[in-house]
């Protein structure tokens, strides 16, 4: 069977970037399926004859290693949007509060 890669997964296994990856695939170089804007799967096999890949074809193991890497790289993009959001939030309860003391309490 022919495994589906993720451009992230295809540029670990060829030694190049996800941009290189990227780029191939809007060249016609390489073919990929699109899934979602900027989201591909590329064919192990499509993969190795394009990179010229010096294994027949990847491991299970190498894919997964990718894809642990890949999905790492996903929960530190995540925790870091996680962070700015923390802080907008702060910043959005400060103002609230600066805002509330000073205005006159309601009646008086």
């Amino acid at each position: 069977m022919d495994e589906d890669l993720t451009t992230t997964q295809a540029a670990k296994l060829c030694g190049r970037s996800d941009r290189t990856i990227r780029r191939w695939i809007k060249a016609g170089k390489l073919p990929a399926r699109q899934l979602e804007p900027n989201r591909y799967t590329i064919k192990a096999s499509d993969l190795d004859k394009i990179a010229g890949l010096t294994s027949p074809k990847p491991t299970k193991h190498m894919i997964m290693q990718a894809r642990i890497q890949a999905l790492e790289k996903r929960v530190q993009d995540l925790e870091r949007q996680f962070s700015g959001f923390t802080h907008q939030h702060i910043l959005l309860l400060e103002k609230y509060v600066a805002l509330k003391a000073s205005q006159p309490p309601p009646g008086r």
